[in-house]
């Protein structure tokens, strides 16, 4: 048994507007990548946690350098994590950590409509029988994709209450949600 989800797809102008704009925030975050990644003649960057935050640099061949530390092994490569007792390693760490860097697209698009939500609720695989869950958000085409988990009615034990979903959504079933994305 798993909590209830509600699946949302907008099509209209004002999902191609928030797309575009999705667009060139990440185009602006990637070229500020890219020019760390020159900087540094790191081959990609570490990401870390649930939205993706830049926290390291990663190469293709070991490095030895005085302003990083952490060597972790990477699918291809190491990755590298600033050592923050020398300057250059406080100055990369503030590189990485600069706003311009970060970027998450299901954040953006559930900050933008305010439909963050977190509920708890029972999940088999959970060593308690219980989970945590997510409003998530991406967009396929041309289309804004959102699904958002829990009740309709408040239940404050649970969760967040329902946010209001803007009117140029329309509810679906899961199979169309899917559909949407390809699968």
């Amino acid at each position: 048994m798993s909590i209830t989800k509600f699946f949302f797809i907008g099509d209209e102008p004002e999902a191609e507007a928030l797309i575009a704009e999705v667009k060139e925030r990440r185009e602006a975050v990637n070229n500020a990548r890219n020019t760390v990644q020159k900087e540094y003649g790191a081959d990609g960057l570490v990401l870390h946690g649930r939205g993706g935050e830049v926290c390291g640099l990663a190469f293709i061949e070991k490095q030895n350098k005085p302003y990083l530390k952490g060597e972790v092994s990477l699918e291809k490569g190491f990755g590298y994590y600033p050592k923050l007792n020398c300057k250059q390693g406080k100055e990369l760490a503030s590189k990485l950590n600069a706003p311009e860097l970060q970027f998450n697209t299901n954040d953006y698009i559930l900050s933008k409509l305010k439909l963050h939500r977190m509920c708890a609720g029972p999940h088999s695989a959970s060593r308690t029988g219980m989970a945590l869950y997510y409003s998530v958000a991406g967009y396929s085409g041309n289309k804004i994709l959102v699904s958002i988990p829990g009740q309709k009615d408040i239940d404050i034990r649970h969760g967040d209450p329902m946010p209001e979903v803007p009117t140029w959504f329309r509810e679906v079933k899961e199979s169309e949600w899917l559909a949407a994305q390809g699968k």
